[in-house]
């Protein structure tokens, strides 16, 4: 029998992004239907990131919206509506729309990263700055915030920072494999 399809497909999914097959992830599952209303969020979460990676970008915003209405609480599909927004050039529009996300979700890193980007787009490096420190603060192995904090201090020639920064991903290399490289 194995195991019920709410719980395997957005798991496949992932797999399948994380592997680089945004392709196989819409023929696999833009067409499939779960029953339950969380799964379903996820699952299209997914493939509207896999349509957002190969620049379908309408297609991704209805599965983006798809999610949401499945489950209006779905940080992954809110975060690919406001990537969207800031892809259209409507930064100001973005960025307000993360930081009320973030107010909503103070410990998810991916959003607090996300605004980080959008504040650096704006020329507010102290802002995302913070927005980064919040972000590993959330979630110690977030290489991605890890990665962009480290650039942002040694562009701001603080290097004693960074150094520290590095320091910190090294004590956790067992959480994230991209922590191996520092």
């Amino acid at each position: 029998n194995g195991a019920p399809p709410e719980q395997v497909a957005p798991l496949l999914a992932q797999a399948l992004l994380d592997s680089g097959e945004p392709e196989k992830v819409i023929a696999e599952f833009a067409e499939t239907k779960l029953g339950d209303a969380k799964a379903e969020a996820q699952l299209r979460a997914r493939v509207g990131e896999a349509q957002a990676r190969l620049r379908k970008f309408s297609d991704a915003a209805a599965s983006f919206k798809a999610a949401v209405t499945a489950d209006p609480d779905n940080v992954r599909a809110q975060l690919g509506l406001i990537r969207l927004t800031a892809i259209e050039g409507k930064s100001e529009e973005a960025q307000a729309a993360v930081a009320r996300l973030v107010g909503t979700h103070p410990a998810s890193a991916e959003a607090l990263s996300l605004q980080a980007e959008l504040q650096l787009v704006g020329g507010n490096r102290a802002g995302a700055r913070a927005s980064l420190q919040q972000a590993i603060a959330a979630e110690p192995s977030a290489a991605y915030a890890r990665f962009e904090l480290i650039s942002l201090l040694i562009g701001d020639r603080e290097f004693d920072a960074a150094a520290q920064q590095i320091k910190e991903a090294r004590a956790l290399r067992g959480r994230d494999l991209r922590l191996t490289y520092f």
